[in-house]
């Protein structure tokens, strides 16, 4: 018997239909919320940001201004020549690296230490290991 040719119509299949309006729906629905939740997670730093190159006129305006007209330096200059600056940025850089430091050294040996509480295999994420004996019948 020879096999069906390439294109040519194989009995019992039909052609795969598009998707239903109701699952496009859906799927539209999903991404607009998606992207409502993208504007108001990136909000707060675009506001920081623009804020930051705002004069104080437009900071402190009854109004808010989203867009700085005019943008200005003279923050980032103020902030650098406060007194105590560059002890805190001092401070900062060494609470973040031993926190770095620390969290690297507790997490490098996790493994060890939570091999004796591993999830059975039916329940673990991890994937199956390849069965390398070859099943034969009787």
């Amino acid at each position: 018997m020879s096999a069906p040719l390439a294109g040519a119509p194989v009995a019992g299949l039909q052609p795969r239909k598009r998707a239903g309006g109701r699952k496009r729906a859906r799927r539209w629905g999903v991404d607009v919320l998606g992207l409502l939740v993208l504007a108001v997670m990136i909000f707060p730093v675009y506001w920081m940001i623009s804020t930051a190159f705002k004069p104080g006129s437009e900071i402190f305006a009854n109004t808010p201004v989203w867009f700085p007209t005019h943008a200005t330096l003279a923050n980032f200059s103020d902030a650098i020549h406060r007194p105590h600056f560059w002890a805190s940025v001092k401070n900062s850089v060494i609470v973040t690296t031993a926190t770095t430091a620390a969290t690297t050294a507790l997490i490098r040996n996790l493994p060890t230490v939570l091999r004796p509480y591993a999830l059975p295999p039916r329940l673990s994420m991890a994937p199956e290991p390849e069965r390398r004996e070859q099943v034969l019948p009787p």
